[in-house]
């Protein structure tokens, strides 16, 4: 837990009430329990974060060579319009 920003510099109280400590114990439970752990760990520091957030946006995001090879949109005949 050392590796994450000012969470050392907490008061006890706040400490065991953040995120970080409830992914661990999280984890922890699961591994006694013997299941399966797959959640992420949370980031140690906004650039992890911002990092995290921009490559999620991007697998959201349809690439350039797939919005390029779609078929066109078929455009309304501006004279079914009158």
């Amino acid at each position: 837990m050392q590796d994450y920003e000012g969470l050392a510099n907490l008061p006890i109280e706040k400490k065991y009430k953040s995120d970080q400590i409830g992914w661990y114990m999280r984890k922890l439970l699961a591994h006694l329990d013997q299941r399966p752990f797959t959640e992420k760990q949370p980031a140690k520091d906004w650039n992890e974060r911002f990092e995290r957030t921009k490559n999620a946006m991007k697998s959201l995001l349809p690439s350039k060579s797939e919005s390029s090879s779609k078929a066109p949109v078929a455009q309304p005949d501006p004279s079914a319009l009158k």
